[in-house]
């Protein structure tokens, strides 16, 4: 992966995420190095704060995501993806919790805002 790619891809991550309205924590070299943490901020934000509605709809179709451990919350966010989106996420759950992959996690990433600000409208 080169260097022009992942920061393209940060930048396209970043614009999502100031649609969004994400003030909570950002750390761009964790990011960048996938950090699994700073991912999983990221997914809360998106699947548990971005929109009540969507947080309500996922409770109503037995998601338990809340309460969930990581592993937990991470196997029902791919359940959720691939039942309600028609979409595989690139990276495996075990590859997501390993500190690499970082451009595999901010696709995932985009994608995931994209689907939900799509929703929303």
């Amino acid at each position: 992966m080169s260097d022009i790619t992942l920061q393209s891809k940060l930048r396209e991550l970043k614009t999502e995420l100031r649609e969004m309205k994400y003030s909570q924590a950002w750390n761009e070299s964790a990011v960048l190095s996938g950090d699994p943490v700073m991912t999983l901020r990221l997914l809360h934000f998106f699947f548990l704060d971005f929109n009540p509605n969507l947080k309500m709809w996922l409770v109503e179709n037995g998601y338990t995501m809340q309460t969930a451990s990581d592993l937990e919350f991470v196997q029902q966010l791919y359940k959720v993806l691939q039942e309600k989106y028609s979409y595989r996420p690139k990276i495996t759950i075990t590859c997501f919790f390993l500190p690499k992959y970082g451009l595999q996690k901010i696709n995932l990433c985009i994608d995931i805002a994209k689907m939900f600000r799509n929703r929303i409208k």
